[in-house]
C-alpha cells in the first residue's frame, strides 16, 4: 500500500492497473504519429486525384488509376474509348467491353439515369461553356433522342456504335 496526503492509502495493484491502462491507450497514438505518410496527387479521368497512405503503395495505386485513363478518358486521343468514338467500330479490351456490358445491364434496369451514350451531349455542353453560353435546347434533344444503349452492338469484343452516338464513361469509370 502507498500512503498519500491526508493519510489515505492506495493499493499498489490499483496504481499498476491505472498505469497499464494509460500505457495501452497512448501506444497506438505513439506508433501512428511515427509512421511516414506517402502522398501522391495527380490528374486522371478529368479529376484531381489525391492518395494518402501510411505505406508505400501510393505509386502503385497511382499507376493502377492511370491505367483507367488509357481505356476510359474520352478526351485523350490515346485512350481506347476515344478511338472507339472516332472509328465507331473497334475490337476492344476485355476491360472496356466488360464496363460497357455492365453499364448496359444497369441502364436496362435503372433507365436513363446511367447513360454512357450521351457523349455528344457532354461535348455540346463543354463547347457551350467554353463559349460562355448554354447549349441550344433543340440540339440537346436531338442528341438525347439518338442516345441509348440500344445503339451499341457487342459481338465478343467487337463494339459498334450506331446512330452517331458517342460514349462518355465518366459516370462509371470513376
Amino acid at each position: 500500500n502507498l500512503s498519500i496526503r491526508g493519510g489515505k492509502t492506495i493499493n499498489k495493484k490499483i496504481v499498476a492497473l491505472i498505469m497499464i491502462i494509460i500505457l495501452v491507450c497512448t501506444l497506438p497514438f505513439l506508433f501512428y504519429h511515427n509512421k511516414s505518410d506517402y502522398t501522391s496527387t495527380f490528374f486522371s479521368l478529368d479529376t484531381i486525384v489525391s492518395i494518402k497512405t501510411d505505406s508505400n503503395i501510393a505509386d502503385t495505386l497511382k499507376s493502377e488509376i492511370q491505367k483507367f485513363d488509357t481505356i476510359y478518358d474520352i478526351y485523350s486521343e490515346n485512350s481506347e474509348i476515344y478511338k472507339l468514338k472516332e472509328k465507331k467500330q473497334l475490337v476492344c479490351s476485355n476491360e472496356l467491353t466488360d464496363m460497357i456490358k455492365k453499364t448496359i445491364l444497369a441502364q436496362s434496369i435503372y433507365g436513363n439515369r446511367l447513360d454512357i451514350t450521351i457523349g455528344n451531349v457532354t461535348k455540346l455542353w463543354n463547347c457551350s461553356i467554353d463559349n460562355g453560353a448554354l447549349p441550344d435546347n433543340s440540339l440537346i434533344m436531338r442528341y438525347l433522342n439518338k442516345s441509348g444503349y440500344e445503339n451499341i452492338d457487342i459481338k465478343d469484343n467487337l463494339i459498334t456504335l450506331k446512330n452517331e452516338i458517342s460514349l462518355d464513361a465518366g459516370s462509371v469509370a470513376k
